[in-house]
């Protein structure tokens, strides 16, 4: 990271990924309640998959800056 440039990415950390950690764990939630306790690296991609597709819109990339 460039030095003095977190005030600049910090926008990313609430607007973009704190949506995408909270789709992410409903995500799991799901899979959890399928009496999967053992996740795989495929269940972790196509959780994250899910997730960011449901949280990661135009909107609220833009709403980030």
């Amino acid at each position: 990271m460039h030095p003095h440039s977190s005030h600049e990415l910090q926008s990313l950390d609430v607007g973009c990924y704190s949506p995408l950690k909270a789709s992410y764990g409903k995500e799991i939630e799901k899979v959890m309640r399928m009496h999967i306790t053992h996740i795989t690296k495929d269940d972790f991609f196509l959780a994250l998959k899910a997730a960011f597709f449901a949280s990661m819109g135009e909107k609220n990339v833009q709403a980030s800056f």
